[in-house]
């Protein structure tokens, strides 16, 4: 079995799931969440407690029940993450902060008497880079046209919504996964990057997506 430094057999032997409607969760991102539900008020406890990754899950499609009775259908694939900071607020309720650590696939339902659901899981890792020269080619261009999307950005009077520190990034996995929750436009296109096995792929969808936002934003401009 694939393993993590941080998520480890046994956690995934046991996999706490957070069920997010519209919301897909990204490795190497944070999530901020406000806990008001009782059964995730436990779950919060418990992985506060053990030190215990759980996973942030988007609802399958029109979310039918789950052959589990537990709850609606959950997506697949999800992102496993650590309580990196913790508020806690009056009648149990809090604010934390999870990191984005590592995609799962959600394999089967473990049943037990807690109130939120937990899975058996695995680690979701990429492929192997066929092309390991086009990936810096790659990075490269879809640095660039960030850039010129944030110049156009500007030119329009909006905000540039891409950080300087983006634009000295080195490690191309974290780069993507950074940029697709503020590129892509749905949380359906969200799940498939999430789901993509391939960083060369990836990268791609993120360039075709600059270059639909610049031909956007250019169209603004000159409009205005």
């Amino acid at each position: 079995m694939t393993t993590s430094p941080l998520i480890l057999p046994e956690h995934l032997n046991s996999l706490p799931v957070f069920p997010l409607p519209g919301v897909v969760f990204f490795p190497n991102t944070g999530l901020p969440l406000h806990i008001f539900e009782p059964r995730y008020q436990e779950l919060v406890r418990t992985c506060l407690e053990r030190d215990w990754p759980f996973a942030v899950v988007s609802l399958a499609p029109n979310a039918p029940p789950a052959s589990s009775g537990r709850g609606p259908k959950l997506r697949e694939v999800a992102t496993a993450g650590l309580i990196v900071q913790s508020e806690p607020l009056t009648d149990g309720r809090s604010n934390i902060l999870v990191g984005g650590v590592h995609r799962v696939r959600l394999l089967d339902e473990v049943v037990t008497d807690e109130p939120f659901r937990r899975f058996r899981a695995e680690l979701l890792n990429d492929e192997p880079v066929e092309e390991p020269s086009a990936v810096p080619e790659h990075v490269s261009t879809l640095k660039n046209c960030l850039m010129s999307l944030q110049q156009q950005m500007n030119r329009a009077g909006r905000e540039g919504a891409f950080p300087a520190a983006l634009f000295n990034a080195e490690d191309p996995v974290v780069l993507a996964y950074v940029l697709s929750g503020p590129m892509l436009a749905t949380p359906a296109r969200c799940q498939e990057m999430l789901e993509c096995t391939s960083l060369e792929r990836r990268l791609l969808i993120l360039i075709e997506r600059a270059a639909e936002l610049i031909a956007a934003t250019a169209g603004t401009t000159q409009v205005h």
